[in-house]
């Protein structure tokens, strides 16, 4: 099965029985939209920014690492962030950081969203 066919697995349990808090209020926050689930790389990008200072060009250098895969690249981000916390215990940053880098196939937003209507429009057509 393709990782984003369990993740619209997750995504429907999840839905059903509501069981998806991570017991941060600010990541729960990030992805209430989602179920508990990293869906877009919007909140990659937001999870970056609000529990790791980390901004602009380098966030979305990190986003991209992970994206990829570059597996080395993203730890020694994560040895680099985790040397400088400030607000976070490890053990919270790890469990962040693990939600973080949970789903490589993260979509844009905007894009998904366009997808949807696109295919929506051609169902009715035919």
């Amino acid at each position: 099965m393709s990782q984003t066919m369990e993740l619209y697995d997750h995504y429907v349990r999840r839905k059903a029985d509501g069981l998806w808090t991570k017991g941060i209020p600010m990541l729960d926050k990030i992805v209430a939209p989602t179920c508990g689930l990293l869906v877009y790389q919007e909140q990659m990008l937001d999870i970056l920014r609000q529990f790791f200072h980390v901004y602009g060009v380098e966030a979305n250098h990190i986003r991209r690492s992970i994206q990829r895969g570059e597996e080395e690249k993203v730890e020694a981000y994560k040895k680099r962030i985790f040397a400088n916390l400030e607000d976070l215990t490890e053990s919270k940053a790890e469990r962040v950081w693990q939600v973080l880098t949970s789903n490589r196939m993260a979509f844009i937003k905007a894009h998904a969203v366009s997808c949807v209507l696109a295919s929506y429009k051609y169902a009715i057509v035919l």
